[in-house]
């Protein structure tokens, strides 16, 4: 595929249509749709990766309900892995979404120098998307302080600020490095009469609204694990070094926090931007992941925090780089391969 341009940033997401909720495919156009209009507004080289993972016969193909989004200010390119891929490598697997796996595939394949791993329910802010067109350090991984929305979808209709305002005024809690800032008490309320256990109780009570003003000046986190799924950004060659996601299929969850170790384990800065990122609510299929125990999980989190050694070592083939799949990009309301 020929490139007109230096791409600089990549967004890579990972879907499979109809994998959650009936306005799953709404989302994604509505977050293309502003992606789109402030790519073009700030003069950000990128192009929008969707790695359309085992996907299902009886819904619509991505290349055929995205291509009237696709821009020159931002190319789509819909990259699709078969449904005789993943049997081969997943034999026998209940869930038929294998998230990074799908996500190694895209960003082994990206243009663009740096990379962000993204999900497809994430509506980026102006002021993110103004920051993305500036300098990026190569040596440093980025995260973003997620904003979780109590809003299943926005309108297609609505313009791009006006979305972004609807978003400003439906958030309920915020992931940062201090750790979660719940700004709705219906939902911390909702969190704390679900854990009754004595010591999640009393954890929870900390994380009422209040105490949001005193979480700020307390010290981060070792390794800075804030909702990495939703936004890592790295240099290609970064991506390279630590050999992407674990794709061993040995476990399924936390995926995206062991790759920010694996990240700090290889001597990358970690850098959190303050420009918002919006999550917006949606349903969770069962079988997309099988929940891990969380103690080992903080063991192994603990363990590269402390020594700096890796918890494994990922397989130099990450993202299958010998597999040919359809890559398919649409720009200006065409269809091109």
């Amino acid at each position: 595929m020929a490139i007109e341009k230096p791409i600089k940033i990549s967004f890579v997401i990972a879907a499979r249509n109809g994998e959650h909720d009936k306005s799953f495919l709404t989302r994604l156009r509505t977050v293309l749709r502003l992606r789109s209009a402030f790519a073009a507004r700030h003069k950000l080289p990128c192009e929008f990766i969707v790695v359309q993972y085992n996907p299902p016969k009886s819904q619509p193909f991505y290349e055929d309900v995205l291509v009237d989004l696709a821009t020159d200010a931002m190319p789509i390119r819909v990259i699709t892995v078969p449904e005789s891929f993943h049997t081969r490598i997943a034999p026998g697997r209940k869930g038929p979404f294998l998230e990074y796996v799908a996500k190694n595939i895209g960003i082994r394949r990206a243009h663009g120098e740096f990379i962000l791993a993204t999900n497809l329910d994430i509506v980026y802010s102006e002021e993110m998307v103004a920051r993305l067109a500036q300098p990026f350090a190569k040596n440093t991984v980025y995260e973003a302080r997620c904003h979780d929305l109590n809003i299943r979808e926005i309108a297609d209709s609505i313009d791009a600020d006006t979305a972004l305002e609807i978003c400003h005024n439906h958030v309920d809690r915020i992931w940062t490095e201090h750790g979660l800032l719940y700004v709705s008490w219906s939902r911390w309320l909702k969190r704390l009469l679900n854990h009754r256990h004595p010591l999640s109780f009393i954890r929870n009570l900390t994380m009422c609204p209040l105490c949001n003003s005193i979480k700020k000046f307390l010290p981060a986190q070792p390794i800075k694990d804030v909702a990495p799924g939703h936004f890592t950004l790295a240099h290609r060659d970064a991506w390279h070094k630590v050999r992407g996601y674990d794709q061993r299929q040995l476990i399924d969850s936390y995926l995206d926090s062991y790759a920010i170790g694996m990240f700090a384990c290889h001597g990358f800065k970690q850098v959190v931007l303050p420009e918002p990122i919006y999550h917006i609510k949606h349903n969770i299929n069962p079988l997309l992941r099988k929940p891990m125990g969380v103690e080992k999980f903080k063991q192994d989190m603990k363990m590269m925090a402390e020594t700096g050694i890796p918890y494994a070592v990922y397989s130099k083939d990450w993202g299958f780089p010998n597999e040919q799949f359809s890559d398919i990009m649409l720009r200006t309301n065409e269809k091109k391969t």
